[in-house]
């Protein structure tokens, strides 16, 4: 079973809010001039490129949502990234020391028996 990093959940909740309020401007830009938020509105037949204060502020909130989900999911993969290699090399590290005591033991019985052989008479 592979144990999932904290980073991992987070940088995938960045990703969606990023996915979706980048779809939000994308949307609003291409929708928004044609969108009546209010009564009050003028009628688009007069300027069709006027866009709503409503509009406005959904297009400027959904790009400051993009930019800071952004920064999170890209700083959350980094911080993935570098947890991994750390966990790689403490991996290595541990696997070099295992190493290191199996030699110490092979050595030991080694020395062990060459004292037992030379204490047996001849």
């Amino acid at each position: 079973m592979e144990h999932k990093s904290p980073y991992t959940k987070a940088r995938n909740i960045f990703l969606a809010l990023f996915l979706l309020s980048i779809s939000v401007v994308i949307v609003m830009v291409i929708f928004g001039p044609s969108l009546r938020l209010t009564a009050s509105d003028p009628p688009i037949d007069a300027n069709p490129d006027l866009l709503t204060i409503g509009g406005l502020v959904a297009i400027v909130s959904s790009c400051i949502t993009s930019m800071v989900t952004f920064v999170g999911f890209v700083s959350t993969t980094i911080l993935a990234w570098r947890k991994e290699a750390r966990e790689k090399e403490d991996r290595e590290l541990e696997r070099k020391h295992k190493e290191i005591e199996l030699e110490k033991a092979r050595l030991d019985l080694e020395k062990t028996k060459g004292e037992q052989e030379n204490q047996l008479p001849k």
